[in-house]
């Protein structure tokens, strides 16, 4: 509630300025259910879709077990759990900070790529530090770099995906919300089948986030296709 109420004057001051006029491209008469077709057919896009769910089924995964893996397996009191909880918000609100740093310097797929890659070596990391039996501070520090990267993964996704949609970014954004929302929750649902060891869970997130590793190399091969091609 307090943070909300901070929000209402930074909020008057930097967003609600002006006349309130925006201007919209002009786009022709369609139904809704054209909208969602449209996004749906939108082959370059769908990618993106894809990539958003795999990020943040990852980070829904750590949300569903962050309990478990600190008090759980760890051992930390609740008090504990709460700090540790707490650092992986600050890590993503750093990422989120550094990627408005970048994006006057660097596109945001290349921004988006690099977050991703952040993730991987942070994914690596949690799987060797659940197998080799680390200390909580080492898996802690392995748990921000992955949740951390989050805070650059999904705006700029968003970004990129929305370019391809001038006309139709409500009905895009509607979309990749539910899409995000709907997938990492079906999967956070189905992860409950698996054994309730740290492992296991960590497995889990390497395997969500996986899919958007893919998406990664996917769009670095077809970057360098199309620079060969010019």
């Amino acid at each position: 509630a307090v943070y909300a109420l901070l929000l209402v004057p930074l909020l008057v001051r930097v967003i609600f300025t002006g006349t309130g006029k925006v201007s919209r491209a002009k786009s022709p008469k369609m139904s809704l259910l054209a909208r969602y077709k449209l996004v749906l057919t939108t082959k370059p896009a769908l990618p993106f879709i894809v990539w958003q769910a795999a990020s943040f089924s990852t980070l829904m995964m750590f949300i569903t077990y962050a309990s478990f893996i600190y008090q759980g397996h760890f051992g930390q009191s609740p008090s504990s759990f709460s700090m540790l909880f707490a650092a992986n918000i600050v890590a993503m609100l750093i990422f989120n900070i550094l990627n408005r740093v970048l994006l006057s310097r660097l596109p945001s797929l290349r921004i988006l790529q690099l977050a991703t890659g952040c993730q991987a070596v942070g994914i690596l990391l949690l799987v060797m530090a659940a197998f080799m039996d680390w200390s909580l501070y080492a898996f802690l520090a392995a748990m921000m770099l992955t949740i951390g990267a989050v805070g650059a993964i999904s705006p700029n996704i968003q970004a990129c995906f929305l370019e391809f949609f001038p006309t139709s970014s409500g009905t895009a954004a509607a979309l990749l919300g539910a899409a995000q929302f709907g997938i990492a929750g079906i999967l956070s649902g189905l992860s409950a089948l698996l054994p309730h060891t740290l492992e296991a869970v960590i497995l889990a997130m390497a395997a969500c986030g996986s899919v958007g590793y893919l998406m990664l190399a996917r769009s670095i091969i077809k970057g360098r296709a199309a620079v060969e091609a010019h």
